[in-house]
């Protein structure tokens, strides 16, 4: 294998499942005739200096991240996509049953469990739109989950904590990702008597998106072009590795992130 040829892309390792993963992905590399290897990272923000200083070549990262990249590069990165899987998603607001909230002003005076300071799906993103929807956040008594600080919310650890503080009856309401909701639902975690959802974000979140620096998007070959930005298909692990346009679900974060 040539080192110098290959394309090192950074990943996140909040789950032992993202090795796998990307195991998976590299092999549809390597089909493609495309050389490829990852290193993984404690936390996004090692990640986003190592890309900005040009220590790897493209990065997988959540929304936060990306705008972050965007910003500190003056616009000069390019976002190349995002597999299926990884689109549409939307953010739950969790409410008790006995609680009397019945429409968004209602959570004025009432207690908020939100996410990590850094999750884009679980706290972000909710308390800006709730913002958009006339909410008055400030007269919300929000309180926060701080595990995991530097994985963007992607272990769902926080978003559980919300449910257990839902449940234990610690707050009136909540915000989760519905992949979270969906998952907890399935497991039978969830007290339907007790919780029930108020409100579903009207626009989706990204989960994931793939960046890369201008300057060393110039610098890569036509086929790693290609390859990066194909239709295929990784090992059944790895999912659809069919890539979409993610400008457009990202406008949102960039509005709510404040850099």
């Amino acid at each position: 294998m040539d080192l110098d040829q290959t394309i090192l892309l950074g990943a996140v390792a909040y789950d032992a499942k993202v090795v796998t993963i990307w195991e998976g992905i590299r092999e549809h590399f390597a089909e493609q005739g495309v050389p490829m290897e990852f290193t993984l990272f404690s936390t996004y923000e090692w990640q986003v200096e190592a890309l900005l200083k040009g220590h790897i070549d493209i990065a997988w990262n959540t929304p936060l991240a990306h705008v972050r990249v965007r910003h500190r590069t003056g616009g000069k990165s390019l976002s190349l996509g995002m597999r299926d899987s990884d689109r549409d998603f939307q953010a739950k607001l969790l409410v008790r049953n006995d609680r009397a909230i019945q429409n968004l002003k209602d959570l004025e005076g009432k207690t908020l469990a939100v996410g990590t300071v850094d999750s884009t799906q679980a706290r972000i993103l909710p308390l800006y739109f709730l913002g958009c929807e006339d909410v008055d956040v400030s007269r919300v008594n929000v309180v926060t989950f701080e595990g995991d600080l530097g994985k963007h919310g992607d272990t769902g650890n926080s978003e559980l904590d919300v449910l257990r503080a839902l449940h234990e009856g610690r707050a009136d309401a909540g915000t989760i990702g519905d992949l979270v909701w969906v998952n907890e639902q399935a497991a039978g975690r969830v007290d339907t008597e007790r919780i029930k959802v108020l409100w579903t974000t009207r626009l989706s979140i990204i989960a994931c998106s793939m960046a890369v620096r201008i300057w060393t998007w110039q610098k890569l070959s036509r086929s790693e072009k290609h390859c990066l930005q194909c239709s295929g298909r990784t090992r059944s692990i790895a999912g659809s590795w069919s890539w979409k346009d993610c400008m457009s679900g990202c406008r949102p974060a960039k509005k709510a992130i404040k850099v």
